[in-house]
């Protein structure tokens, strides 16, 4: 096919209204917007990245690939394995992927093809054959980002099903993976519970039997008995809110490792965009919440804006929280590093206090966020109770009961993060 005619054409549409196209050809990607949009005064807001430098495209090269706010929509992992042995599309297929998922995107975005559907390759289908004939009766329809296999689901009379044509979901359930993280389910039911103690803002969430999970058995690969699930807060009764992740924000490559390849100064720089205060001081909040936790997967997809007025971004409600230092035996427990150091008992008030410099605010509010977070965190251990699930987790060939190791974590990085 000619360099000169897309591959692939797509109309992207925010809260319903056309806003531009994206283009795919045999050597790039683009994305513009239209002049409609552009040049509309009470546009709703697509991305930070865009509005910060008023640009009106996004280009990307290569073959198969999405520019990059576009491509970090995607799901990764097995989810992307399964869906993309139901539609018959190879793993490297973005447009692909993108046309099969458009409808039901994260946030208010949705994609449509413009023209007739490309063949996906067949080759993964086959190879992926048992994903493809197991979930045959449940197609999935909606994108859902991360490693872990999760999917986007609707609450019907307590049990939790599969969207069908037409419906979106309200719920994301996370199944229990297999392998090395023994217990993850009630792991992360407890760290949210945690942080909902210490009053950062999370979205309904619960730990649900399979038994009221309709899913194909085939997509339940794990012996664990139960699922988490929590609330979608890009979905409410009034429709789609619009959010993205801080890859998205920074027009960033968010797969595999790229994800971890920023820092705490950068997801700082986002939060506050020079005029958010209380979601600089949230975030520097969730920052030593995360220290305490030893949740050390806290990249930059695990950090979003939400748009619930269509024009302004927030910080949205926290998500993925999980204790998961304790599965490791390393010293490097921080996804992103804060002043170039990447161990949390190496970090002061000093490094805060730098953060409060960079952000041109008084250093004062910053030092209080940090000290009333971790007075808040030691009572939380204090009053939260702990499922008996996690009392003897298995890791490397020991137990460990997780309440005691936080607690001892917390009392040495209580004092080292204020010193």
């Amino acid at each position: 096919m000619s360099r000169y005619f897309p591959e692939a054409e797509f109309r992207v549409s925010l809260h319903g209204i056309d806003i531009g196209t994206i283009l795919c050809y045999s050597s790039k990607s683009s994305f513009r917007f239209s002049d409609d949009y552009y040049w509309r005064v009470d546009r709703p807001v697509l991305g930070f990245w865009f509005e910060n430098g008023m640009r009106r495209e996004a280009v990307v090269k290569g073959r198969s690939v999405l520019p990059l706010w576009f491509s970090n929509l995607l799901p990764e992992g097995l989810l992307r394995t399964i869906v993309c042995a139901q539609h018959g599309l190879s793993e490297e297929d973005e447009p692909g992927i993108l046309g099969a998922l458009g409808d039901d995107l994260p946030g208010a975005v949705t994609v449509s093809r413009i023209g007739d559907p490309i063949a996906g390759s067949s080759d993964d289908a086959v190879r992926s054959g048992d994903f493809a004939s197991s979930s045959a009766d449940s197609l999935i329809r909606a994108s859902i980002a991360g490693n872990v296999l999760k999917f986007s689901m609707k609450s019907r009379d307590q049990r939790l099903t599969l969207p069908g044509s037409g419906e979106y979901g309200d719920r994301i359930v996370k199944l229990p993976p297999p392998g090395e993280y023994d217990a993850l389910v009630h792991n992360e039911f407890y760290v949210m519970s945690l942080a909902k103690a210490c009053d950062i803002e999370v979205p309904d969430f619960d730990v649900v039997h399979r038994e009221n999970v309709e899913i194909a058995p085939s997509d339940w690969v794990a012996t664990e008995e139960h699922a988490f699930s929590i609330a979608r807060f890009d979905r409410s009764d009034q429709g789609r809110v619009h959010m993205e992740d801080f890859c998205q924000a920074g027009n960033l490559p968010g797969f595999q490792r790229s994800k971890y390849q920023s820092s705490v100064e950068y997801v700082m720089k986002v939060a506050y965009r020079n005029y958010d205060l209380p979601s600089l001081v949230e975030c520097v909040r969730r920052t030593v919440f995360n220290m305490l936790c030893g949740n050390d997967d806290a990249h930059l997809k695990n950090w979003s804006l939400v748009y619930p007025d269509r024009r302004n971004g927030v910080l949205s409600p926290a998500y993925d929280l999980v204790c998961t230092a304790v599965y490791f035996d390393r010293p490097q427990d921080m996804a992103l590093k804060l002043s170039g150091k990447e161990i949390s008992a190496d970090i002061c008030l000093d490094d805060f206090r730098r953060i409060a410099d960079m952000c041109h605010v008084e250093r004062g509010v910053i030092e209080e966020a940090v000290r009333s977070m971790i007075a808040a965190y030691g009572e939380a251990l204090d009053k939260v109770e702990v499922p008996t699930r996690l009392t003897s987790i298995s890791v490397r060939g020991r137990d460990i009961d997780l309440r005691p190791w936080l607690r001892e974590r917390y009392q040495r990085l209580s004092v080292s993060l204020l010193s």
